[in-house]
C-alpha cells in the first residue's frame, strides 16, 4: 500500500511525527500522476478511438453504391426511402418494401459516415488537448510553494469520500492461503481471514466504516515485503495506519518472528505508537471487543 499514493497533497503539518511519517515532495507529486494524470486518460481514449476508426471505416467500405434519402410518408411517423447514386442525383431511385436488406444497408452506411466524421473530430481536439500537457492546478499550487510556506497552510485537495474511493479501488496482491489451510474464518465483507480475532478487528473497522485492507504488502526494499494484519485509511489524518494482531503471545518462535517485523517496519518509517498498533492475545488471554474499540478510538482520535 503506497503512502505516497494515499496522502496527496492534502498534508496538513499538525505535528512532529507527521512530519517523519509524510515526505511532501514525492507525495504530490506521485498523487498527481497515479490519480490526476488526465494526459494518461486522453492518450487511452485516443488509442481507443484510432482503433474504433478503423473498424467502421472498414464496414463503411463494404456498403452498397448510393446514400440514403429519407422523406416524410404519407401517414404519420412514416417514412419514403430513396437511394441517391450522385450528388446530381436529386431525387434519388424509390426504393420500396421489397428493398428493406438494401435500406437498413444504406442507413448503416449513413450511420458510419456521420460516425467516422465525428470521431475524426474528436480525436484531433483530443491530440491538441494532449499537446497541452495538463496538470492538476490545485495540487500543482501547492507543490511550487516555498517549503515555509507549505509550514503555515492547509492545502486542498479531494474530499474525504473520493479519498476512500480511489484507496479501496486500488488492486493488491496479498499473502493467500495455504492449499492445506482449511480455516474458515470470514469477516461481514467475506474477505477470508486467519483467525477469530482478525474477524472481529475487521467486522469492528466495517461497523465504524473504516476502510482497511487485510494483508496488504508493505514494500521494505530489497524485494521484501512486509504483510500487516490491517493497514487503515485514517481519513481524517490523511494517513495510512497499520495494525498487527498478536495472537499466539505463548509461542516464543512466533513472538521472535515478530519482534523482528518489529523491526524491519522502521526501515519504511513505520513506528510503534505513531502509525503502527498492535494487540495482543494468548490462550490465556484471548482478545475482547473493549480492547478492539480502544485501539480504534487511537487510531482514529
Amino acid at each position: 500500500c503506497n503512502v505516497s499514493l494515499i496522502l496527496g497533497g492534502d498534508i496538513l503539518q499538525k505535528s512532529s511525527k507527521t512530519s517523519q511519517i509524510c515526505k511532501e515532495e514525492s507525495v504530490i507529486k506521485n498523487y498527481l500522476i497515479k490519480t490526476f494524470d488526465i494526459n494518461g486518460e486522453v492518450d487511452k481514449r485516443i488509442q481507443y478511438l484510432e482503433k474504433q476508426l478503423s473498424k467502421y471505416e472498414e464496414i463503411y467500405s463494404k456498403m452498397p453504391e448510393g446514400s440514403l434519402l429519407v422523406a416524410p410518408g404519407c401517414t404519420e411517423n412514416s417514412f419514403r426511402y430513396y437511394n441517391r447514386r450522385s450528388l446530381k442525383d436529386k431525387q434519388g431511385i424509390y426504393l420500396d418494401k421489397s428493398q428493406l436488406d438494401l435500406k437498413q444497408q444504406l442507413a448503416t452506411k449513413k450511420y458510419h459516415k456521420i460516425l467516422i466524421k465525428n470521431v475524426k473530430t474528436e480525436l484531433v481536439k483530443l491530440k491538441k488537448l494532449k499537446g497541452i500537457m495538463l496538470s492538476d492546478s490545485i495540487i500543482e499550487t501547492y507543490d511550487k510553494l516555498n517549503n515555509g510556506i507549505k509550514k503555515l497552510i492547509e492545502p486542498y485537495n479531494i474530499d474525504d469520500e473520493l479519498l476512500k474511493e480511489i484507496w479501496e479501488s486500488e488492486k493488491y496482491e496479498g499473502l493467500g492461503f495455504d492449499e492445506n489451510d482449511d480455516s474458515s474464518f470470514y469477516s461481514d465483507n467475506n474477505e477470508r481471514m486467519r483467525s477469530k480475532s482478525e474477524v472481529l478487528i475487521a467486522n469492528a473497522l466495517i461497523k465504524r466504516e473504516i476502510p482497511y485492507k487485510y494483508e496488504c504488502p508493505v514494500n521494505i526494499g530489497g524485494g521484501k515485503n512486509l504483510y500487516p494484519d490491517f493497514t487503515i485509511l485514517d481519513v481524517k489524518n490523511r494517513r495510512l495506519v497499520y495494525w498487527e494482531h498478536l495472537g499466539k503471545m505463548g509461542d516464543l518462535s512466533y513472538v521472535s518472528k515478530n519482534l523482528w517485523k518489529m523491526n524491519e517496519y522502521k526501515k519504511v518509517d513505520i513506528y510503534m505508537g505513531i502509525n503502527l498498533y498492535i494487540s495482543f492475545e494468548s490462550e490465556i488471554q484471548a482478545l475482547g471487543t473493549k480492547e478492539i474499540s480502544k485501539i480504534i478510538e487511537a487510531i482514529i482520535g
